[in-house]
């Protein structure tokens, strides 16, 4: 995370900034509070870099299930306080066949209300479903 400034100032044409998965350095060897600390810092820092040089940041975070009284509910697993803390949310489907319809729902948004979208992973490249 301390590259990150430095190595998009080397490279101008840098307009996206994946990172796959966010929680892995945070599974194990760290207390509830240190992992919180580090997440909301980390994520300040992301949105100050997102607002100064115009780029997007895309985090994947891995989904969890949180048991309820009477079910299981899919969540994601760096809990509320994080998915609070992001401007937009979005999740995609993951089908077991390759060649299935994958699902994207927008699950909240400054700017647009939440809805879902369907699409097809190909040769050629992501494709809509109508």
């Amino acid at each position: 995370m301390y590259t990150l400034p430095k190595f998009i100032e080397e490279r101008p044409n840098v307009r996206i900034i994946a990172i796959d998965s966010i929680i892995d350095p945070f599974k194990e060897g760290i207390t509830l509070q240190r992992r919180t600390g580090l997440l909301f810092r980390l994520m300040a820092d992301l949105q100050r870099i997102a607002v100064s040089r115009q780029i997007a940041i895309v985090l994947m975070n891995q989904m969890s299930t949180r048991i309820g009284l009477s079910t299981g509910a899919v969540v994601g697993a760096l809990g509320d306080g994080w998915a609070h803390r992001c401007n937009i949310r979005l999740l995609l489907s993951a089908p077991r066949n390759v060649d299935a319809e994958r699902v994207a729902a927008l699950l909240k948004s400054n700017s647009s209300p939440e809805t879902v979208g369907r699409f097809r992973i190909c040769q050629d490249g992501i494709r809509d479903i109508l």
